[in-house]
């Protein structure tokens, strides 16, 4: 899911999308190139003579139609290189494109499986953190008991683990 919205909503991969589009349409336009080429126009014009008012037959009406056909001997191969440069450009954008997209999976799914790694990293500190704090009750009591079963050193060395674990903790949090 995270992947498939990743795809959806990059700009980055809309961008290169146009730019295969973009890239498309050049090549189409230099195939077109390879056919015969029809301009064409049309015109239509009236013409009335200076007489205020106009006398019948004063006015006339014009028609102009043109028209060209062309076609470019492709004998150096200018039209034949114009056309494999664009079908290489568009080759180009579209493997750009799937860079692009397997970048962008790639680091959602790198980014996925750190942060799964990192919640199970925090779990497992939380985890060391209770057992750590139940050592330090232990020693605790054992060093309250006055019978000199631990030291106070001891004791010391258990609040330490502690806050090594609370720190660990946060560290994780962090990241």
């Amino acid at each position: 899911n995270l992947i498939a919205t990743a795809l959806t909503n990059n700009k980055d991969l809309q961008m290169a999308a146009a730019r295969v589009e973009e890239a498309l349409g050049s090549a189409g336009i230099q195939r077109a190139a390879f056919f015969p080429a029809l301009n064409g126009s049309a015109d239509y014009s009236t013409a009335r003579a200076g007489n205020i008012p106009p006398l019948p037959g004063a006015e006339a009406d014009q028609y102009n139609v043109f028209g060209q056909l062309s076609y470019e001997l492709d004998i150096w191969g200018r039209v034949r290189r114009l056309n494999e440069s664009a079908r290489a450009q568009l080759l180009a954008s579209e493997e750009g494109r799937k860079a692009v997209e397997l970048g962008l999976v790639s680091s959602v799914a790198s980014s996925y499986f750190n942060l799964r790694a990192l919640d199970r990293q925090l779990e497992i500190a939380r985890s060391t953190l209770t057992s750590r704090s139940n050592a330090l009750e232990l020693t605790s009591i054992k060093f309250d008991d006055g019978q000199g079963i631990v030291s106070e050193l001891d004791v010391a060395q258990a609040q330490t683990q502690v806050a090594s674990a609370q720190s660990a903790i946060a560290s994780l949090q962090r990241q």
